[in-house]
């Protein structure tokens, strides 16, 4: 049933006629109810004692003080009997109430353990999620260092080869020996092989960054890089302490370069992990309502518990004494001590911590 379903009721022609007999009673009852009233007002009005103003008068104000209690319990008795009716019929108003109020401790019952489950699956599915986001992030990281250490391998490589030429090979021969060094490259030669994990969901993410690598690409980069180095060669020859120099210069400022480009490309790896959402969404969160969770203090009821306690609420009491509601500072006792602490932890400082004081994270509809 829908909580704001209207509910229409309509008595029978029985129900009518005892509720009428039952209305003229009341009447009934309210003319004497109001009749016994009147004279206990008048009967307690008549009892107003004189105060006692001297020694002299202690012995006849402490009769009266006794007559007083007396007259007390009797009216209190007298007005009772009346009034006890009243409790009778509020009790029976209130059996719908309390029928209701079971239904709802019943229902949230039922849920509470439902809840729960609803929510520890929810928890998994999301610290999966964050796993593989963390995983992504590593993975493409591990791709682009792995671009990087190809990338300065060719510079390496080409300069390798620079240095050596200008000892060994004389400028007419330079072609040829250009031709013969990029015959040298196997069909392999920077090759990277698609990591392997057991868990099917990583391999999948390391065969989808990883099979981006193409090894033709970084052959013909490192081909092409010969050709581009060795066209001042006859120039270099002349002047080999020059080249060498600019050499180193020109492999420094590569190396810079790559570092730079990879660094720049962490961080996108870093920001684009976040999209990850591991094929069943990015954040869950439960179709109904979440649980609520708080705080409470949970400690055995013992002395020293007491104690510590006590010791806390009053060393933090500028954070505890405002959480509390009563009228009457001397009415806080221990249970609404360790409330306010507990609410202070919920409500103002989550890293609340007083010495001695063990918290538990509770959970309700």
């Amino acid at each position: 049933m829908s909580s704001t379903a209207l509910v229409v009721f309509t008595p029978t022609a029985e129900q009518l006629a005892d509720a009428t007999k039952k209305g003229d009673a009341w009447k009934t009852f309210g003319y004497n109810m109001s009749l016994t009233n009147l004279a206990l007002i008048d009967k307690a009005a008549k009892l107003k004692p004189t105060l006692p103003t001297k020694v002299e008068d202690i012995a006849a104000a402490e009769k009266t003080l006794a007559d007083l209690k007396t007259a007390f319990k009797d009216i209190q008795t007298e007005r009772k009997v009346p009034t006890g009716k009243i409790d009778a019929v509020t009790s029976a108003l209130m059996k719908p109430e309390k029928q209701i109020e079971q239904y709802i401790k019943e229902l949230s019952d039922a849920l509470l353990p439902l809840k729960r489950l609803e929510k520890d699956d929810l928890d998994k599915k999301q610290k999966r999620t964050d796993e593989l986001r963390r995983f992504t992030e590593t993975t493409q990281i591990q791709y682009n260092e792995a671009v990087a250490f190809v990338e300065k391998t060719i510079e390496r490589l080409k300069s390798e080869k620079y240095e050596a030429a200008l000892e060994k090979i004389e400028v007419n021969n330079i072609a040829n020996h250009v031709l013969w060094l990029k015959g040298l490259v196997r069909d392999n030669e920077f090759y990277q092989p698609i990591p392997q994990d057991a868990d099917p969901e990583k391999q999948e993410i390391l065969t989808r960054i990883f099979s981006a690598w193409d090894n033709k690409f970084y052959i013909e980069k490192y081909k092409t890089g010969l050709d581009t180095l060795f066209v001042d060669f006859a120039t270099a020859k002349a002047n080999k302490t020059d080249a060498l120099l600019a050499l180193s210069v020109k492999q420094e400022a590569a190396t810079n370069d790559i570092n730079q480009a990879t660094e720049m490309k962490n961080v996108v790896a870093s920001m684009d992990a976040v999209s990850y959402s591991g094929g069943g969404g990015g954040s869950f969160a439960p179709a109904t309502r979440a649980l609520k969770e708080f705080w409470v203090v949970d400690m055995p009821h013992t002395e020293s518990n007491m104690i510590h306690i006590m010791r806390a609420f009053a060393v933090n009491i500028v954070l505890t004494m405002p959480t509390l509601q009563v009228k009457d500072c001397f009415n806080i006792d221990i249970n609404k001590m360790a409330q306010a602490l507990a609410n202070v932890k919920n409500n103002t400082d989550p890293n609340f911590q007083p010495d001695k004081i063990i918290f538990k994270k509770s959970d309700k509809i």
